[in-house]
Order: C-alpha cells, then structure tokens, then sequence
C-alpha cells in the first residue's frame, strides 16, 4: 500500500499534464515553429521538474531536511504542483462550458468557436500560473515578515489583580527550517518589545533534531518575562517523522531537546502545571501538556489528568497544549474550568487568505480551530499561526505570527 500511493499519485500529476497539453496545443494552432517549440519546453520542462521533485521527496525527507537551495525548489515544486490542480480545475469548468456553447451554437463557423476555445484557454494557462510566483514571492518576502496579533479577552473569573496581565505567544518556530539568523533575531527583538509579563510557547521547537536549535539558542535566550518564559513540546518535538537506529538514540535526541530548552531559560512544563501569584498574593494556573492530537493519527504524550491535578481550587487556568484538536476532543468535554487554551500546529497552512473580515485556508476542513481566537461556552482557545515553516519555506496570505493576550477582569 505504502508503494502503491505514490505511483498512483505520479500517474495523476501525469494524466493532468497530458489533458492540460491538449489545450496547449489547440492554444499552439495558427502559431509560428518558435512560439510552439518554446511553448512545448516549458511545460514539459514543469512536468519533469515536477516528476523528479516528486520522486526525490519520496526517497529524501524534503518536508524538514536540506540546504536553503534544495528548499526553495521544493516550495516551487509546491507552487508547480498547485498551478496544475488549478490547471485542471480550470481546464474541466472550460471545456464543459465549451461544450455547451458548441452545442448551443452549433450552427456556427468552426473557426468561430476555435478562436473561443483559444481565449479561454489562453486565460486559463495565465490564471495558473498565477500561484508559482505567488509562492516565489511567498519564499522570497514573507517568511520573516512577522506579524503581532494583539487580542484583548475578557473572563469573570480572572482575579482583579490579574487584569492586564500580558501573554505573548510564540508557536511553531521549527528551527530545522530556519536559514536567516538576523530576521529570527529581529523577531526576538519584536517579542521583547511588547514588555510581556508571560512569554509562552506552544510547541515544535524544531522540525525533527535537537541540534536544530542550536544555532539560535542565543537568540531565543534573549526573550524575557517578567514572570517567567514557560514551554510544552509539540508532536515534531518527538521526532517521530526520522527513523533511528535504536529507541534509545531516540531517547537521546528528545533529552538533548529538553536540556537546550533550559539553556533558553524556558520552563518545560510536561504534563504539570505551576501556579503564579500576584503581589495581591491571588492565584492562576499555567498548565502544560505533551503533544495530545485527535487529527490524523498525531501522536498522544499528553496527559491531562496529571497535569490538571491541583490546580483544582485555582480560580483561573491558561493551558498550553500544541495541538488545537485537543481543545475540542477533551478540555471543553472534561475541563470545563480551564478558562483559556492556547495552541499552535496548524500554521494556517502557511496559505490562504487572512484578513479582519474573512479568512480562508484549506487546513480549516480538517482543523476546526485553526487560526485567532475562538470561543465554546465560556472556554476561549487561540490558536497561533506560527513563527516558523516547514515543507513550503514560505508565507503566503498566512504570515508568521506573534500574539500578544491581554487578559481583562469583566
């Protein structure tokens, strides 16, 4: 089975490049020998770029592993490869239409409809192409371009002396994709600057190995809060997208992630909780899991009950957990104390469209949760677009974030 996916899949990405070819050719009619054979070597240089990209991902771990070059022909392989769905999509709408016009108005000259079918399909082949620059100039300008997200929510239950208090919410930073220190670095800067009295982070450090922090733990040792700089582990954060020789190189790897998370000065919360006081000597409790997902076989290290254990008599919970399907699956059924959930995971897709009034990505169909704040009852979950990237090395429409919570007494 494991085989036989992707060489049904190569057979698709093939079938659609032979039924859009057919248009081309029929768009090539009437042309000069230089405009076809020009025409002909780009689309055809697509689809071997696209066969051979495909096939190396199958063999190499491109999604988290290569040099910036390797990366940025994958993200336009990604651009490539949704200009031909497009493609298609576009193609089938066409031709249907045709169709029926032709039938409508068949009485017509045969080079009436002809120039017709030219038109569209000239626009057409414009439209698809359309996505690789977008995901071109996604690589190029909108990785880094960090965005804050300010959101002011309001609790009964919050303690008076906690109104005001400060979060800011990091997710998502996945090292291992990382290739410009100074960017990272003003992101940091950007962090410091909104003064935060809690600095939380939600999980995937790095996309598979702890050494892929390494040369950013100066930098992300910078971030300081006044009450302290707390983190969960994320699902990549287990690394159970590599095969290792033993469990125990395994093992290794995890305990090396765990001791650069101390050399950040982040408190590591798995599966516990710890309560913060004020000077008014009121209590909250910060709560954070392992990686707990309810969504396409993601693994499940949390353990709720034990971290929850105490925090029972707290009159105000934050949890960290990473995945926001854990939201859903168990903290709104069993938690119903736990006022509010912060997570991270889905990235917005790092595609889609993102604005006041609307917003629009494809992870939305598996993720009911997946980007800003949401509320059931009187449980509030954000859901943060990440700092970082994996597979597509890029942004578009969905840029990397940066919450900034201020939580108010109603």
């Amino acid at each position: 089975m494991n085989k036989i996916i992707p060489i049904f899949s190569l057979l698709i990405l093939l079938l659609i490049d032979l039924y859009g070819y057919r248009a081309l050719k029929t768009l090539m009619l009437n042309k000069s020998n230089t405009y076809q054979v020009i025409a002909k070597t780009i689309y055809w240089s697509t689809t071997i770029f696209t066969i051979v990209f495909f096939v190396l991902s199958l063999s190499m771990n491109l999604r988290t592993q290569g040099n910036t070059l390797t990366k940025f022909m994958f993200g336009v392989f990604i651009g490539i490869f949704v200009s031909k769905i497009l493609m298609l999509v576009l193609l089938l709408i066409s031709d249907a239409f045709l169709y029926v016009m032709q039938w409508i108005q068949r009485d017509k000259h045969t080079d009436f409809h002809l120039h017709r079918r030219q038109f569209l399909y000239q626009g057409l082949f414009y439209i698809s192409s359309l996505p690789v620059f977008g995901f071109i100039y996604g690589m190029l300008k909108n990785k880094y371009n960090y965005q804050i997200h300010k959101q002011e929510i309001f609790f009964e239950d919050l303690p008076a002396s906690f109104d005001g208090l400060t979060i800011v919410q990091v997710s998502d930073i996945h090292s291992g994709s990382l290739d410009d220190t100074s960017a990272v670095a003003k992101g940091v800067e950007m962090i410091n600057a909104l003064k935060p009295d809690l600095f939380l982070f939600t999980g995937d450090l790095v996309n598979n190995y702890a050494y892929e922090i390494e040369p950013f733990l100066d930098i992300f040792s910078k971030i300081q809060a006044k009450l302290g700089q707390y983190a969960v582990l994320g699902n990549h954060d287990f690394s159970d997208y590599v095969t290792y020789n033993s469990k125990d190189e395994k093992r290794k790897n995890l305990e090396d992630l765990v001791s650069h998370i101390a050399k950040l000065n982040w408190k590591l919360l798995r599966n516990e909780h710890v309560i913060l006081k004020s000077s008014q000597k009121e209590q909250i409790a910060l709560i954070g899991i392992d990686n707990w997902g309810a969504r396409m076989s993601f693994a499940r290290y949390g353990n709720m009950s034990k971290a929850y254990q105490g925090t029972e008599s707290i009159p105000f919970k934050i949890l960290m957990s990473h995945d926001p399907s854990h939201f859903e699956a168990e903290v709104t059924q069993k938690y119903t104390d736990v006022n509010l959930t912060l997570s991270g995971h889905t990235h917005g897709m790092q595609f889609g469209i993102d604005t006041a009034w609307f917003k629009f990505s494809p992870v939305q169909f598996v993720y009911r949760f997946w980007a800003g704040l949401y509320q059931v009852g009187k449980q509030f979950i954000y859901v943060n677009r990440g700092f970082g990237f994996l597979a597509y090395p890029g942004r578009v429409g969905i840029l990397p974030e940066i919450t900034q919570i201020i939580l108010r007494k109603k």
